[in-house]
């Protein structure tokens, strides 16, 4: 019987052991988780604010090249210097470059939603 109590009595000794040593590793493992979490956010967030950046550089060129085109198509259109087939040609070509502009990606829809992707991000 004394045997037996004192076996009990090292079971319940170990057993209490490991509990706090099971919260310690689980503690450490919910703060590693959360260090992990927040470094992965903080990346989001630059890429985020990367990406934004150079959707808005993209934007403006964009909106460059239109209005250059713009003034182009005008001033051929305009010009008396030039002979209709050699008008004909450069609008065509002009509009070629249009349509394959505006195949692009809708740089403004683009730009909206990496914005509200590095809002989410800063949100965490």
């Amino acid at each position: 019987m004394t045997l037996s109590s004192s076996s009990n009595s090292s079971s319940r000794i170990s057993g209490t052991q490991s509990t706090p040593t099971l919260n310690n590793n689980r503690s450490m493992d919910e703060l590693h988780s959360r260090s992990s979490l927040q470094q992965l956010r903080e990346k989001n967030l630059k890429l985020a604010e990367l990406l934004l950046d150079s959707l808005r550089r993209n934007l403006e060129e964009n909106r460059r090249a239109q209005t250059e085109q713009k003034e182009l198509i005008d001033a051929v259109q305009n010009s008396t210097e030039l002979d209709a087939l050699a008008k004909e040609s450069i609008l065509r070509h002009l509009k070629t470059l249009k349509d394959q502009r505006m195949r692009q990606p809708d740089y403004e829809l683009t730009t909206c939603a990496a914005s509200n992707v590095a809002h989410a991000a800063r949100a965490g």
